[in-house]
C-alpha cells in the first residue's frame, strides 16, 4: 500500500509522524472482524503479480534500449545470415579510412561493401558497390557499412578490417527486421504496464476497504497493536553498570 497507493499527507504531516488515535472498542472491533489470512493471501498474490510484471518490463526496456541503435537497419536479420558461401558483416569504420577499402591485399578484389546511412528505411540495393557512395547527410567520424566476402577469405578480411579500425556490430538472434521486433516489444510493454495498473487499482481498493474492519486504518491499528504486544513481552533494557566498588 505504501508503495503503490501511498497515503496523501499535508506538509505538516510530512514533517513529523502523526500519532494514531483509536479506542479499545475500535481495536477490539478490528481484531474481531479483520480476516488476516485472506488479507495475507491477497497481498501475496498482488505482490507476486507486481514483481513479475516489473521484472518483465525491465527486461523489455533493456532489450529495446539495445535494439534502438539498429532500428533503422533495412534488412531481415535471418536473411542477413542466410548466405552459405559468403559472409555479410555489419560494423563501423572511421570515415578517414574509407579509401583504404579499395587498397591492400588481393582479398579486397573479392570483397564488396555498402554504407547504411542512419535513418535509412528503404530496401537495400541488390548490388553492393566497391566504390565510395556519396553520403552528404551522414557526417560524423565513423560510418556504418556492410561488407561481403567469401567464406574462405574470412580470416584474412577480418584481419585487414581490424587494421583500418573496423568495429563489427554483433546482431541479435532474430528472424525478422529489428524494427519489427521493437514493435512487438512495444506491444508487450503496454500489456505488462496494464498489468501493473491493474495491481495498483486492486491495492487502492484494499486501502479503502469494502467492509467494516478493512482498509488502511485497520491495518495501521493492527500493526500498532502487534508492535505494542511485542514490546510489552521484551525484557526491559539493562541500565548502565555502576562504576567503582561497593
Amino acid at each position: 500500500m505504501n508503495l503503490l497507493s501511498p497515503e496523501k499527507q499535508s506538509f505538516i504531516q510530512g514533517l513529523a509522524p502523526v500519532p494514531l488515535v483509536t479506542s479499545p472498542q475500535e481495536i477490539q472491533s478490528v481484531l474481531d472482524k479483520f480476516d488476516l489470512k485472506q488479507a495475507f493471501m491477497d497481498a501475496s498474490d498482488l505482490d507476486e503479480k507486481y514483481r513479475s510484471a516489473e521484472r518483465v518490463i525491465s527486461e523489455i526496456e533493456n532489450e529495446m534500449k539495445e535494439l534502438d541503435p539498429l532500428s533503422d537497419l533495412p534488412f531481415n536479420i535471418a536473411d542477413f545470415r542466410s548466405p552459405t558461401k559468403t559472409r555479410l558483416v555489419l560494423g563501423t569504420l572511421p570515415r578517414k579510412s574509407l579509401g583504404l577499402l579499395s587498397e591492400g591485399t588481393e582479398l579486397w578484389n573479392r570483397t564488396a561493401w555498402e554504407e547504411i546511412n542512419p535513418g535509412e528505411t528503404q530496401e537495400p540495393v541488390t548490388a553492393i558497390s566497391r566504390e565510395p557512395a556519396p553520403s552528404p547527410g551522414t557526417g560524423g567520424e565513423r560510418m556504418r557499412i556492410v561488407i561481403a566476402f567469401l567464406v574462405e577469405d574470412s580470416e584474412g578480411v577480418r584481419k585487414d578490417l581490424a587494421s583500418i579500425g573496423f568495429d563489427e556490430i554483433q546482431l541479435p538472434e532474430l528472424s525478422m527486421k529489428i524494427s519489427e521486433r521493437i514493435d512487438e516489444l512495444r506491444s508487450d510493454l503496454a500489456a505488462y504496464k496494464q498489468k501493473v495498473d491493474d495491481v495498483v487499482d486492486r491495492v487502492k481498493s484494499l486501502t479503502q476497504g469494502s467492509r467494516v474492519g478493512e482498509g488502511r486504518r485497520s491495518l495501521l491499528i493492527l500493526r500498532a497493536y502487534w508492535e505494542n504486544m511485542k514490546n510489552t513481552r521484551l525484557p526491559p533494557p539493562k541500565g548502565p553498570r555502576a562504576s567503582g566498588s561497593m
